[in-house]
């Protein structure tokens, strides 16, 4: 009995030397196991800022390129854009030239217009001076003010009294009113301004409307006649 309950002490210190092992290596494992995990989690965030650092160069090297293949579009566009200016630039150079020798020509044939004492063969020759600079250049004839400055060394009086007496006659008035002065018909003056006969006929009525003709009971042709 005492052998055996000899043995007994001995197996429940064996099983509980084992019982204490076992629970020591599952200690270990679990606190390896730990380790192990949080080397993992380390790693993952490691590889997840990695990743999120190539992203940002890849989207940066995007966006330079993308802004770098604009700057080179932009400059080869202004390049083709110079080519193309100097070439018509070439061209331009020829025809100022040209045209600068037809103005030339249209200011000596003003001055010998205005040379003219009589006033029926002044305003015939200015007529054909007008018909021959509405076939020739209609560059010249686009605008109002280019016929007023083409046109005021003709009749410098006529401007200067229209301009003092009626000062709310625009420009546009005021050659259309030398147009009428000059005898020129509606369809002519349309022709050389680049406008509608109705729209001349508007401009006349207007024109009557701000010297108050109605009140006067006079034409518009009439009153620029007198004046």
């Amino acid at each position: 009995m005492d052998s055996l309950q000899l043995f007994h002490e001995n197996e429940l210190v064996e099983n509980i030397d084992a019982s204490l092992e076992i629970n020591t290596a599952l200690l270990d494992s679990e606190r390896q196991l730990r380790l192990e995990t949080k080397k993992k989690y380390v790693n993952r965030y490691y590889i997840l800022g990695l990743v999120i650092v190539l992203l940002g160069l890849i989207s940066l090297v995007v966006v330079k390129y993308n802004t770098f293949k604009k700057r080179i579009n932009k400059f080869i566009k202004k390049d083709s854009e110079y080519a193309y200016l100097q070439s018509n630039h070439e061209k331009l150079k020829v025809k100022v030239k040209g045209l600068e020798g037809y103005i030339e020509d249209i200011k000596h044939n003003i001055k010998q217009i205005a040379a003219i004492s009589d006033v029926n063969d002044q305003k015939n020759e200015i007529k054909q001076m007008y018909k021959s600079i509405h076939l020739n250049s209609s560059t010249l004839l686009n605008k109002s003010e280019n016929h007023l400055e083409l046109i005021n060394e003709l009749n410098v009086a006529f401007f200067n009294k229209m301009s003092s007496k009626h000062p709310k006659l625009t420009s546009s008035d005021l050659i259309i009113c030398y147009y009428i002065h000059t005898g020129f018909k509606n369809k002519e003056i349309s022709v050389f301004l680049n406008t509608t006969e109705r729209s001349i006929e508007s401009k006349r009525y207007r024109i009557g409307k701000k010297l108050q003709l109605k009140d006067k009971g006079v034409s518009l042709l009439d009153y620029l006649t007198q004046l």
